[in-house]
Formats: structure tokens, C-alpha cells, sequence
């Protein structure tokens, strides 16, 4: 069984769908860890009944201790299902520039329990699954456009004339540009200074 979750999860990566979609190729890899993880549970179980323990015993004390596990271990669950969703949903990836809260950074890694930003001043900053998958999250290499707005200053002898020649030269060589946007090229005059 565990050979054959690890050739069933080589042909999963291997398929067409999962080669272009990178949160499902994240979602088989977490699934193929969990399927081992069942398996080695029922493999525990069942050398204890070959050996003669009372399994159901067993999985009835399991099933209690489980319980208190899920208590105790309720962060650990809860950033583990917080980096599934995140798998499944994929805001982001490594190599991102990205906004939560007040983080603005780099992500440099994303694990099971938790994922790793380096913000503009070079510090490394951890942050748990749980939590970022209830937060807004703000991609800026996901945008297609880079606004810039820039202030301009004129002196106060500026005529009027020559003020209206300014403005229609930016605004002509702005449209002219070819990595400029045409359609949202905007030149007036904001205020005197």
C-alpha cells in the first residue's frame, strides 16, 4: 500500500491537469502524506491484533484520547487545515511580493504549520497557516498594471499658455509610450504649491 500511494501519486503529478495547476499539485502531495499517514495507523493496529491486544479496546481509548488530542492540539490543527486551503486556493507563492496586515515582503517558504516572509528591511518574519487563511491577503506580483502618479512642480511665472504646453506634452508622450496604458493617462494641474 505504501509503494502503491507513491506510484499513484507519481502518475497524479505526471497528469496534464496537474501539471498546469500548481495548487493541485500541492493538494496531492499533502494527501499522498496523509493516506500514508492512515496507513501506517491501521499497520500499527493490526501487528497489536496479530500479537493478541484487544485492538477495539484500543481504538475505543483512541477515539477518547483523540478527543483530547483535538482539544490540545487545536492550533496545530487548525494551521494545518489553514495550509491546505491555502494549497488549495494558492493567493501566493514563493518568490511573491506580497501585503498581510501591516507584513509587506518576499515569501520565502511555505510549509505545513507555518510560512516565512522577508520584509523590505531584510527581516525574517513567521507567520501561522491558520491565521493567513482567514486574513486578507494582497499579491502585488499577481497585478497587471503598476499605477505611478508623480507631482510635478512649476514655477508660479508659468503663464497660463505654457502651462496648458506642459501638460499636453506629458500627456502626449505618456500615450506614446508603449508600456504605458493609453486608456488611463491622467496630466492637470493638482494645486499651487
Amino acid at each position: 500500500l505504501w509503494r502503491w500511494v507513491d506510484v499513484a501519486q507519481g502518475r497524479l503529478l505526471e497528469s496534464p491537469s496537474a501539471a498546469a495547476n500548481p495548487s493541485a499539485r500541492n493538494l496531492i502531495q499533502v494527501g499522498s502524506k496523509l493516506v500514508k499517514g492512515a496507513i501506517v495507523f491501521v499497520a500499527f493496529l493490526a501487528v497489536l491484533s496479530i500479537f493478541g491486544y484487544p485492538v477495539t479496546t484500543l481504538l475505543a481509548g483512541a477515539g477518547i484520547g483523540g478527543v483530547a488530542l483535538a482539544f490540545g492540539a487545536q492550533k496545530t490543527i487548525e494551521n494545518l487545515f489553514g495550509s491546505m486551503s491555502l494549497a488549495a486556493d494558492q493567493p501566493f507563492r514563493p518568490g511573491d511580493i506580497v501585503k498581510v496586515q501591516d507584513i509587506l515582503g518576499t515569501v520565502e517558504q511555505m510549509g505545513l504549520r507555518s510560512t516565512r516572509f522577508r520584509t523590505m528591511d531584510r527581516t525574517v518574519i513567521t507567520s501561522p497557516n491558520g491565521s493567513l487563511a482567514d486574513q486578507r491577503l494582497e499579491t502585488y506580483s499577481a497585478r497587471d498594471r503598476l499605477r505611478l502618479n508623480t507631482v510635478i512642480g512649476l514655477e508660479y511665472q508659468t503663464t497660463f499658455a505654457q502651462m496648458q504646453e506642459v501638460l499636453a506634452g506629458f500627456k502626449r508622450v505618456l500615450r506614446e509610450h508603449p508600456h504605458i496604458w493609453p486608456g488611463s493617462v491622467i496630466v492637470r494641474l493638482k494645486e499651487f504649491g
